[in-house]
Parts: structure tokens; sequence; C-alpha cells
């Protein structure tokens, strides 16, 4: 009987010991507290870990788009046991992948792990476009793009997103899926390098572009006194041409890392004009018979309010030197409409939505059209700052210009 109870007693405390040697059972409440988990990929979220023992390393890894996107960083616990991140979208913006461009909506996986061990795991969903948004795809009056219909009520402001020198239709994930998730109607207009347009940015009419607002002025959703035009690089440049040439189509006008004066057409080795008015080649510098000055962009024709944003150490050309040329333009012709130009340090070509991979910002890439490498400029730190403040800025700029009747 005393052999019995004294092996008993042997087993109780063997189990006791098995508890408190064994990895990671204190750790089995260990769990995320990740709020809200659905969002936009412009919004930021909460990043929390719970149940874990105090004062204790732990790694978060965090797997975007299914893999495609990679970060990771380690914390410690508190006396309470708790971690709470402090910037969780540095987890976001400092992922990398080997795949440039991939999309980073989707699902965005976040797993604790301790000495090598998973210990949590809790996956969110990012999107690129609000759920309640109609993407509808446009082939009228030769027109080729998407247009994006909020579910609001009554006549909305609408804005033309045009690409840069990439062409094709602008995607979800930039700007036309933003603006359109918060509230406009949005048109995503291909100009080239998509079906039945041509292949290259090369002789494209401006007069396009005026059939595109006649479209949306006939839409029933769309308030024709309140479109806007937003572009991007050769985008940007087009769109203070387009505010310049048709003044009275557009209330606000924002052109992002732009140029000032127009360029010839990309694509091929000819020195064809990108740009077309009444059948005539726009002046264009270098390759031509020009000079800059007469290449020049008449910003002063535009009528309504203007917003540009540059990067300092845009790699691409100088946005920054010439977007303040524009301002120095505007100045100088005594321009009567508000103006707000953003010039952002440690920030290159790449301005964009917020909350996306920026740690390739430094590398080489092939452009699509040209062949040709390129950089975007800036740092991974100071573009994901760039691309969060912009954002911001152009919604309040929108609010204020264009949202109010």
């Amino acid at each position: 009987m005393n052999h019995a109870r004294s092996d008993a007693l042997r087993n109780a405390v063997g189990l006791v010991l098995f508890v408190i040697a064994s990895p990671g059972l204190g750790q089995q409440n260990a769990h995320f507290q990740i709020t809200p988990d659905s969002v936009l990929i412009d919004d930021r979220f909460r990043v929390a870990l719970e149940g874990l023992e105090p004062r204790k390393a732990v790694t978060i890894r965090v797997a975007g788009n299914r893999g495609v996107w990679q970060s990771s960083a380690t914390f410690r616990s508190d006396d309470r046991g708790h971690v709470e991140v402090a910037d969780p979208m540095r987890l976001i913006w400092s992922a990398t992948g080997d795949r440039p461009g991939a999309a980073v909506a989707g699902p965005w996986t976040f797993t604790a792990e301790i000495d090598g061990r998973a210990i949590a795991t809790h996956t969110i969903v990012r999107r690129a476009v609000a759920e309640n948004v109609r993407m509808v795809p446009v082939r009228e009056r030769g027109l080729v793009g998407t247009a994006y219909y909020p579910p609001a009520a009554g006549r909305l402001p609408a804005m033309i997103v045009l690409p840069g020198s990439q062409g094709g239709i602008p995607l979800p994930g930039g700007y036309a899926g933003g603006l359109a998730s918060h509230g406009y109607l949005v048109f995503a207009l291909a100009y080239f390098n998509a079906e039945g347009l041509p292949p290259f940015l090369q002789n494209i009419p401006l007069e396009y572009f005026a059939t595109a607002v006649e479209w949306l002025k006939s839409q029933p959703a769309v308030d024709a006194t309140r479109i806007g035009v937003f572009g991007t690089s050769r985008g940007g440049e087009l769109a203070l041409l387009l505010g310049a040439t048709y003044p009275s189509a557009f209330r606000v006008v924002v052109a992002n890392v732009p140029s000032n004066v127009v360029w010839p057409g990309l694509g091929d080795h000819s020195e064809a004009p990108a740009w077309t008015l009444n059948g005539k080649p726009l002046a264009a510098v270098r390759g031509s018979r020009f000079t800059p000055s007469e290449a020049e962009i008449p910003v002063e024709r535009i009528n309504g309010p203007l917003l540009m944003f540059s990067g300092k150490d845009d790699k691409l050309w100088p946005s920054d030197i010439f977007a303040a040329r524009v301002i120095e333009r505007l100045k100088a012709h005594h321009f009567a409409h508000p103006v707000e130009h953003y010039s952002y340090e440690h920030a290159g070509h790449q301005i964009t939505r917020p909350f996306v991979p920026t740690s390739d910002v430094g590398q080489v890439r092939i452009h699509p059209i040209t062949k040709r490498p390129n950089v975007f400029g800036g740092t991974p730190e100071g573009q994901a700052k760039a691309n969060e403040d912009s954002w911001g800025k152009l919604l309040a700029f929108l609010e204020k210009y264009l949202r109010t009747p």
C-alpha cells in the first residue's frame, strides 16, 4: 500500500515537472488581437499579442497575398505578457517579394513564433476596393477603361484617373479603387497599351479625353459640374495638359510626380509626338525643333484648384523641380485658384496609395514598354511616409474642392 502511494506521488510530481518543463505549454493561450480584420489597403489596423510569458522575445512573421510578400520583426512582451505593435504598417511596407508590382490586396497572415515554433496565427483581408463599389468595363465611343460606381444615391463627384508610361487601364489597387472606395465615381481610363488602343504612347489625340469627359457627363450618377482629373508621371503631364486645354471640363486637377513640359512619344525608336490636338502634334522637348519654353504646359489656363505631389529623390525625372516650375509659372500669371504642392524628402517617383510594400524603390526595374532599366528612387521608409501623407492630403483636397457642390 505504501509502495502504491509512493508510485502515485512520483507520477504526480513527474507530471507537474513535465508541464513546467515542456516548451510552449505556457503559450497555449497566446493569441493575436488584430482589428479590424477586414480593411481597405489604405486603412490602418491594430496588431497586438496576448497570453505570452512576461518579458519574452517573440517574432511576428507576415505573409501577404498568399506568401507573395514577406516581412518579420521581433518584439518583447511586457510584464503582463502583452505585445502592442507600435506601427503595424511597418510590417506591410517593409515586406519584400520577388514579383515587383504584385498585388497587395488579399489575405495577409500574421504568425507569432517563440524559439522558432509558431504559437499563434491570424489572417486578415486587405481589400483594394470597398465591397459595395460596382466595377463596370467601359467600351463605348472608342473609350477603354473601367468605371467604379460607389453606392451613394444622387449625383456624385467624379474623377478621371490616368496611368503613366506603362499605359493600360489603372488597376483597382491604385488610386482608382482608393478614390472609388471613398465615395467618388471613378473612370479609370486607358489611352494606350490596351486592347483597341495604340500600343505605344504616340500620337494620342487629346480629343479622346474630351470624349471621356462627355461620357462621364452622360452618366446619371455623375454631377457634370464636379469632374476632376488625376494623373501620375506621364499621366501627370497629361492631367496638366488636359486642365489647360479643356479648362471648363475640370473642377480640379491633380498631377502626381508630373512634368511641367510636354515630352515626346514613348515606345519605339521613332520621334513620334506623344500628344496631338486637332490633328497636329504638341510642341515637345528633346528630339524636336521646339525649345523647352515652347513645350511648357500653359498651366495658367487651368480653371480650378491644382494639387501636385513630387519626390525630392525622384530618379526617373526631377518631379520636384518640374512641379516648382509649374508654381513659378502660375505666380507669374497671377493664377487665381488655390494651388498645393507637396514635395517629399527620401521619396522618389513611386508616390502611390499608402500601406503597400516599398522595399523595392532602389531596385532596377525593366520598363514594360521601353524595356529600359528604371529606378524609382527614395528609401523604403521615406516612400512609405510620402505615400501615407500624400493620400491624406489628396482626400482632404478633394473633400474641400470637389465633394462640395
